[in-house]
């Protein structure tokens, strides 16, 4: 019977599969009726807000 740490990934091989990931997708573009998609008046309100969240420093 295996043991659920046999199933489990190594931290090392999570940290390429995450590494391999974020590359194709900087390699891939979306496709335009996506893009077109996300242009939407309520998606640009939130990037405004995330935008802006970024922005703020936190009190130390």
């Amino acid at each position: 019977m295996k043991r659920s740490t046999e199933e489990r990934s190594c931290p090392a091989e999570m940290d390429n599969n995450f590494q391999t990931h974020y590359k194709r997708l900087e390699k891939t573009r979306p496709p335009i009726e996506a893009l077109r998609r996300f242009k939407t008046p309520a998606y640009e309100a939130v990037t405004r807000q995330q935008r802006a969240y970024l922005k703020e420093e936190p009190d130390e």
